[in-house]
């Protein structure tokens, strides 16, 4: 399903679809009411299998093939990361779960709207181009071009895509 939506809306608009998902899903989680947190939930976990999908087939297609191997274990190191920053937030949860003065559990799942939030933002405002293989199969040549110098030196970038 993921694959299919960044073929049909193109890798970055996949994210922002994705992001706009998480976001969505951790204001859901957030709210005091238990179907609603149940929905966010399954869309935390939508969420999460969409980049699993889609953050390695966008970096296959940005990262100069030099540095693909080290981006991608990067990328299994930063969801690694996450998953422990996960479970060390969950050690501040209070040890009587009737107790309703603590609200830190509302606080655990608010902070999985960051990082989305944060992408979007960044894809919205900075990172302007969707992949090079994207725009090419779009035939929008001239983007992809451009796109291609912003990751290797113009000639080099040139070099590539006339290739």
């Amino acid at each position: 399903m993921a694959s299919e939506l960044g073929k049909r809306l193109g890798r970055r608009k996949a994210f922002m679809v994705t992001d706009i998902l998480g976001i969505v899903a951790a204001a859901f989680v957030m709210l005091p009411h238990v179907s609603l947190l149940l929905i966010g939930r399954i869309l935390i976990g939508a969420h999460s299998g969409f980049n699993c999908s889609i953050v390695p087939l966008y970096l296959g297609e940005w990262i100069p093939a030099e540095i693909k191997g080290k981006v991608g274990a990067f990328t299994t190191l930063g969801e690694s990361i996450g998953v422990l920053i996960g479970y060390l937030l969950g050690l501040n949860m209070p040890l009587n779960p009737t107790d309703d003065t603590n609200q830190w559990w509302r606080v655990m799942f608010g902070i999985g709207a960051i990082f989305p939030f944060i992408r979007y933002m960044l894809l919205l405002l900075v990172f302007r181009y969707d992949t090079p293989v994207n725009l090419m199969k779009e035939e929008k040549l001239e983007e992809a071009e451009k796109a291609y110098a912003k990751v290797y030196k113009k000639e080099k970038a040139s070099q590539i895509f006339r290739s």
